[in-house]
């Protein structure tokens, strides 16, 4: 099913990101490498989600550049009165890279959870990993914006100087709890809408359980190649929740979003899925050098009771804060459906001011 696409002139993104007081050398052009391709998949979906968040709930002016690190990262902030979600370069080239490395493991042999969709699907399963991924990344950043959308002061540098700090507060825990469930939320919405707009000869469990264990493999690969995994489970230090009570925390979230959404049609077994990602992303690390550090499962299962009520606890902790997504969520503001983006572009054009960073406009049917 063809939905709009819209391009942007990432030149004029730049300069208007270095004139809020980012420095020229921190940001990344992608122009004539190898993955320019990849670079403007990530530029269209996270300016496009930004652009309507400006029109519809305020967030504006907003815009998405790449910084120049190779490391696997990203930030949101605000400087001087310009929303900005910076995307690490390494990040883009490292996670496309991890996922390619699915066709070395295609023909093994316990690979058969994807054999009945094998070849069926409009895109490949390498893209749709990186893609769902990319849309976690993306949704999980904005959910940042969104929280502090009322900060006036500049904000960029502070995320910046306190990237080092493993400094453990609660709110940022709670913060990173309630990033986590826009970001998977995202996941869940692009699967559906993929799952919705593929042939209707597709539309079937054997479909949607392989896009779910898709989903559920991108998360687990994200959590642990962008994350210092430590080897200790913890839970009330450091500035993040620990990788694995995150991943747990988010995967539950997909099954109760795809469940509620779909689930009355097609029957989703969980355990299954989860037990087939798992197998599928140890498969993925091995081949990129990693493996996952001790056995995750049975950390996971000797630490179930904990890890569950550490993750009840940041549930009830959001009712603290009022300026979380997860107590407010603007999808009754945030009319995303391609109608509306494409409603909204055709406006923008016809106003100098709102369209100085678009340049075009077609359609393609995307995986995010």
């Amino acid at each position: 099913m063809p939905q709009p696409i819209i391009f942007f002139d990432y030149d004029k993104i730049t300069k208007q990101v270095i004139a809020s007081g980012i420095s020229k050398k921190d940001i990344y052009s992608y122009f004539e490498t190898p993955y320019e391709k990849v670079f403007q998949d990530f530029l269209w979906i996270a300016q496009t989600l930004l652009f309507i968040a400006e029109k519809q709930i305020g967030i504006s002016p907003a815009r998405v550049f790449f910084n120049n690190s190779f490391t696997i990262n990203a930030k949101a902030g605000k400087q001087n009165g310009l929303y900005l979600i910076s995307i690490n370069s390494g990040l883009v080239v490292q996670t496309s890279l991890f996922f390619s490395r699915y066709a070395d493991i295609i023909e093994d042999p316990m690979m058969t959870f994807f054999d009945k969709v094998k070849g069926k699907l409009p895109h490949s399963i390498p893209t749709l990993l990186r893609d769902f991924s990319v849309r976690f990344t993306i949704d999980h950043e904005f959910a940042h914006l969104y929280q502090k959308r009322s900060v006036d002061k500049n904000w960029m540098e502070m995320e910046y100087s306190a990237e080092k700090s493993e400094e453990f507060s609660i709110e940022n825990h709670v913060m990173e709890f309630d990033a986590d469930f826009w970001g998977v939320t995202g996941v869940a919405s692009a699967i559906h809408t993929y799952f919705e707009g593929i042939d209707d000869s597709l539309k079937n469990e054997n479909t949607l359980s392989a896009l779910a264990i898709i989903g559920v493999t991108s998360l687990l690969c994200k959590f642990y190649i962008g994350q210092k995994t430590p080897d200790r489970l913890y839970f009330k230090e450091h500035k993040h929740p620990h990788p694995l009570i995150r991943a747990m925390s988010i995967c539950t979230h997909l099954n109760w979003i795809l469940t509620d959404n779909l689930g009355q049609k097609f029957h989703l077994s969980w355990p299954d899925i989860m037990g087939n990602a798992i197998f599928l992303s140890d498969k993925l690390l091995e081949k990129n050098g990693l493996k996952f550090k001790g056995d995750i499962l049975l950390t996971y299962v000797n630490n179930l009771k904990k890890i569950q009520e550490y993750i009840n606890y940041l549930n009830e902790q959001t009712k603290q804060y009022g300026n979380l997504i997860i107590n407010n969520p603007p999808t009754d503001k945030i009319d995303i459906s391609w109608d509306k983006i494409f409603k909204t572009f055709n406006e923008s054009f016809d106003n100098p001011d709102d369209g100085d960073i678009l340049v075009g406009k077609g359609s393609h049917f995307a995986p995010i």
